[in-house]
């Protein structure tokens, strides 16, 4: 059986998390393959994993979904709503590395919420941060083929 990569090293990414991952080891192997990655990319631009991780989950792929609906609605609405939001952010945001310290634990402490059912964090990680995203966009992707109808068009100037 290969071993689960842990981080950079003899360095667990996750010490404060007991990953059991023979009970779960597609969700273990996704788990550790994403956040491997994120950990690559924070090492590769200088900054935090819980800094790349805000930016990837609430900043590039909302982005991605708002081109999707904008490329479907035929405006840039929605991308440039989420990029003006973003570029407020990060002008005005003197102490952003720490703030995505917080919103990273706020994140951490909703997907260990999911205890209550079952889910272990590794497990409600891949769901809520792997395969509900890739659902969504799926559909996004979707409905994008759909033909939008000339009533959808009149109503469609002020949606985002």
């Amino acid at each position: 059986m290969s071993q689960i990569p842990t981080g950079i090293g003899d360095v667990p990414l996750y010490p404060q998390i007991s990953l059991n991952i023979l009970n779960y080891p597609l969700y273990g192997k996704l788990f550790m393959l994403v956040a491997n990655t994120l950990d690559a990319i924070a090492a590769k631009f200088k900054t935090t994993y819980n800094a790349v991780n805000i930016i990837v989950y609430y900043c590039l792929v909302p982005l991605f979904w708002a081109i999707i609906i904008d490329f479907k609605i035929d405006k840039f609405a929605c991308s440039l709503a989420v990029l003006s939001f973003w570029a407020g952010i990060l002008c005005f945001d003197r102490h952003f590395i720490k703030d995505c310290d917080y919103w990273f634990e706020k994140s951490r402490d909703f997907l260990q919420w999911f205890k209550r059912i079952g889910w272990n964090y590794v497990v409600s990680s891949v769901i809520i941060c792997v395969v509900l995203p890739i659902l969504f966009t799926v559909i996004l992707c979707i409905l994008y083929q759909q033909p939008i109808t000339q009533s959808q068009k009149r109503g469609q100037n002020n949606r985002c």
